[in-house]
């Protein structure tokens, strides 16, 4: 983002300038992340069979059959369409309890916050709950039901079975099956998927273990989590925003929604590359419990939830966690942030100093300077930003651009100003002038007394001539000389226009007469301090100048000071972004889950 350290956007003097998006983007993709949650379920049922009441519905069913009341098609029909309404009083379990081993991986989003790896995510994404548990229900259910069911197709061959029939067989265990199968599920392994460089430049997917330091309560309505992983180097950041927004701001999310991420066509890089969708605040609510919840119309889709909500200048000002849907469970448009204050809470109470990382504070400043075409200066703070973390996903190809920008002989960096030779400074050759003019002023002052001297012994002027003769405001012979106020005599005695050098004096000063030319109090000083680079033409240092302060080029970014807040309840929302596992017909190699798969419709 031209940008400057104080992370504002501003544009560039000569460069095309980027877009908004492009450049915050380019600011917070580093530190946007993959969050992986992996369950392990343990799914348990008896085996299938009919009820006692069961066997009477068939029974019934074989009587009104010998009396011809319906054929074979209406006699499969009679059963199962009354016991797929009730199948917990037709159906039963027998024996041994089967066992199944499922697993899944689940997907979100999240930000790292602090250099030393706290990372922010959604609750429900690292959270096993109810509709976790009921996947994966439904997914051994499915797989025990399909089992028996063959089992009573078989009893019932010999009948015309058509495909309405078969399938009401079919509907009819499988709804005993997920009424009744035990699930147990073991403790969630959560990971960050972090998006690194691998030895050959190319992006990659690193899975680092994270441990859930802190979740929130879901009475309370906050649905936040923060993960701490152990990474060496550095880690990129983003700085969190000082004030909330208001109705009608812009908004940008990025996340990783699953549907536009996971797709088999896609490399394992472009995987790992975030979304960013843009939108504004369309409104300020509040949920029943009296929590403010921000609502936004920018795109999210499951996948997204965790993933941070920026204003213009790249501050995280909010986290995606729900969407609102109509009755059929289909988006509205509509989606809801977790506000700042109760993101701050829970790393306040998580332990973690959330603030902007050397590494993000000299990569920002490298996108400036590329973005300038500064390409000799960002080169070398690019590869600042990758000594201080060599697993840096995007600095390597900045790197390559501004080498291959060098070579085409695109760079505008400016030169860097001249250094002071040893012992002299700019200001050296004029203190020398100076001090000649000062002892040349003597020497003529010197004589002019001696000549002045001299001349009663020739012939003594009457009193009133040699008044007249040494000019007004000169004292009586015998006196030493002096010019009038302000106006150093030359060694003519003619008078110098005075000099006021305000191109030397330090700010704030004014040029401020002298009777008679001073002493220096001492040899002008050498800078202490080198001269410090400047942005633009290189200006004349000014050396020997009291008062000057160097002024520092590139300050640092201010971190922004955490404002904790206790969240109050919030009504349950609908998720947007439970966590999502990878379908199948979506997923890479290394991405697809073990078991259970969502179906259209169901939460994430």
């Amino acid at each position: 983002m031209g940008v400057l350290a104080t992370g504002a956007f501003v544009q560039p003097a000569s460069a095309e300038p980027a877009t908004v998006e492009t450049r915050l983007a380019e600011r917070t993709n580093p530190s946007v992340q993959v969050i992986t949650t992996e369950y392990q379920a343990t799914v348990k049922l008896g085996r299938i069979q009919f009820s006692k009441a069961g066997e009477q519905l068939v029974l019934r069913a074989y009587v009104k059959y010998l009396r011809r009341e319906f054929g074979a098609a209406g006699f499969v029909s009679y059963i199962f369409d009354r016991a797929q309404r009730d199948p917990s009083y037709y159906f039963k379990e027998s024996g041994p309890k089967r066992t199944q081993k499922l697993s899944a991986q689940f997907v979100g989003s999240g930000f790292i916050a602090s250099p030393d790896g706290y990372v922010v995510t959604a609750r429900h994404v690292v959270t096993p709950d109810g509709q976790v548990k009921q996947m994966f229900a439904s997914a051994g259910a499915a797989n025990f039901a399909k089992a028996d069911a063959n089992a009573l197709l078989k009893d019932f061959a010999k009948f015309d079975l058509s495909t309405g029939a078969m399938r009401n067989i079919v509907r009819a265990v499988s709804g005993f099956a997920q009424a009744k199968v035990h699930v147990d599920l073991s403790k969630p392994k959560v990971a960050v998927r972090l998006g690194v460089a691998s030895a050959t430049g190319q992006r990659v997917g690193q899975n680092q273990p994270a441990e859930v330091v802190f979740r929130s309560d879901p009475a309370l309505g906050a649905d936040v989590a923060v993960l701490r992983i152990r990474v060496d180097g550095q880690l990129p950041t983003v700085p969190l925003g000082a004030d909330s927004p208001q109705q009608g701001e812009q908004v940008y999310i990025n996340a990783f929604p699953a549907a536009a991420t996971y797709l088999k066509d896609f490399d394992k890089a472009s995987q790992l590359q975030p979304t960013l969708s843009k939108g504004s605040i369309t409104a300020l609510k509040n949920t029943s419990g009296g929590t403010p919840i921000l609502q936004t119309d920018a795109n999210a889709m499951p996948g997204s939830s965790g993933g941070a909500a920026f204003d213009d200048d790249g501050n995280v000002i909010g986290m995606l966690v729900s969407g609102a849907v109509d009755s059929n469970g289909s988006g509205v448009g509509q989606n809801y942030l977790m506000p700042l204050d109760v993101i701050k809470e829970a790393l306040t109470r998580s332990g973690a100093n959330p603030s902007t990382s050397q590494t993000t504070v000299i990569y920002n400043q490298a996108l400036a300077d590329f973005h300038d075409e500064y390409y000799s200066k960002a080169l070398g703070e690019f590869q600042q930003v990758k000594d201080l973390f060599p697993a840096h996903a995007y600095v390597g190809g900045f790197i390559t651009k501004s080498q291959t920008a060098i070579n085409q002989g695109k760079d505008k960096t400016p030169p860097p100003p001249a250094e002071p030779s040893a012992g002299f400074g700019f200001g050296t050759p004029m203190i020398i002038v100076g001090i000649a003019v000062l002892v040349i002023v003597a020497l003529g002052v010197t004589v002019l007394i001696v000549v002045v001297r001299r001349r009663p012994a020739k012939g003594a002027l009457p009193g009133g001539a040699a008044a007249a003769q040494l000019g007004s405001g000169d004292r009586p012979l015998g006196g030493q000389p002096y010019a009038p106020v302000g106006q150093p005599t030359g060694p003519t005695g003619q008078p110098y226009a005075p000099s006021t050098q305000q191109g030397y004096l330090p700010q704030g000063y004014s040029p401020v007469p002298q009777s008679a030319p001073q002493p220096m109090q001492g040899p002008a000083q050498p800078m202490q301090q080198p001269a410090q680079p400047v942005q633009g033409p290189a200006q004349p240092a000014q050396t020997g100048m009291p008062g000057a302060a160097p002024q520092p080029v590139y300050p640092p970014a201010p971190v922004s000071p955490t404002v904790p807040m206790v969240p109050g309840p919030v009504a349950p929302v609908s998720y947007y972004g439970q966590p999502t596992p990878t379908a199948p017909h979506q997923a890479p190699v290394g991405f697809q889950p073990q078991g259970p798969a969502p179906t259209n419709g169901q939460p994430r």
